[in-house]
């Protein structure tokens, strides 16, 4: 990850004292896996065990000083802006690894996240999920968190979500560095991966010879967990209102026979809401 020195050039209007700036871009963030030999199974075993193991100390570091914690308020709602205003962002896929790559391959994509309103707006920053646990204590955690979610047009106005290969942003004001402001008309570039193939009810072949545009959404969340009365409480807050988010995509043509590929199967709506919470944490 680098973030350059934000540059602006200004310029006055020609025929009086106006001025206006245009300002550039103050960071980019590889969110690609990186390339690692094939796990075996004993491999993915030893990840399970330690990632189990992982969350059990987890839970007895949030034990705020009880010996039991007891299921408490699960929080869902949404993040609003001060004067009620939605501040204008544009996404944009600057550019796409194939253009006519076969169903299930997996691409790399640029995407550009641009502040377009005029008041100056905070974004998670950071790909390590252990900074939400920096100078707060034992009663609980609040961070932010985001992500992109890519989408193909194939047969549906709103998109059809794809599978993400990218892992999340995390962000907190107990760590300095990992949230990012972003100044009207400053923008950040990110690079992601993903799979062609949709994250939810994936039937193989759904997009063969289809030519539909490609787009790519910034998601935003609050989240907190903490300890009261031995009761641990789980908020998540949606900037779904907080942005008025335009879309710019790139057409793609999905070419060949299809791709073999593990798409998950998901029958239950509910699912989708329970996954997007899972990422954010990290699970």
């Amino acid at each position: 990850m680098r973030i350059p020195v934000a540059v602006a050039f200004c310029f006055a209007a020609s025929l009086g004292l106006d001025f206006s700036c245009v300002a550039q871009e103050v960071g980019s963030v590889d969110l690609r896996p990186s390339a690692g030999p094939t796990k075996t199974p004993a491999d993915e075993k030893k990840e399970k065990e330690s990632a189990t193991a992982q969350e059990k100390g987890e839970e007895k570091k949030l034990q705020g000083g009880c010996e039991k914690l007891l299921p408490g308020t699960i929080a869902d709602g949404i993040v609003e802006t001060d004067d009620k205003q939605p501040r204008p962002i544009f996404v944009e896929v600057a550019r796409v690894s194939e253009q006519e790559p076969a169903e299930g391959s997996e691409l790399d994509a640029e995407v550009r996240l641009q502040n377009t309103g005029t008041r100056t707006i905070e974004i998670p920053w950071s790909r390590d999920p252990k900074v939400i646990e920096i100078g707060q204590g034992s009663n609980g955690y609040q961070w932010q968190g985001g992500y992109f979610e890519v989408f193909f047009r194939a047969g549906n106005p709103n998109g059809v979500m794809l599978k993400s290969l990218s892992p999340d942003l995390y962000g907190t004001r107990f760590r300095p560095g990992s949230l990012l402001t972003l100044q009207p008309g400053q923008w950040i570039t990110a690079k992601i991966r993903f799979r062609l193939e949709a994250e939810y009810l994936y039937k193989a072949g759904e997009f063969q010879g289809q030519k539909a545009e490609l787009f790519v959404r910034w998601e935003q969340v609050n989240r907190v967990i903490s300890i009261k009365d031995c009761k641990q409480w789980d908020s998540f807050f949606r900037y779904d209102s907080f942005y008025k988010q335009e879309n710019r995509g790139v057409m793609m043509h999905v070419a060949g026979e299809a791709a073999k590929s593990s798409g998950e199967q998901c029958s239950k709506a509910g699912k989708v809401v329970e996954t997007r919470c899972a990422r954010i944490l990290g699970k």
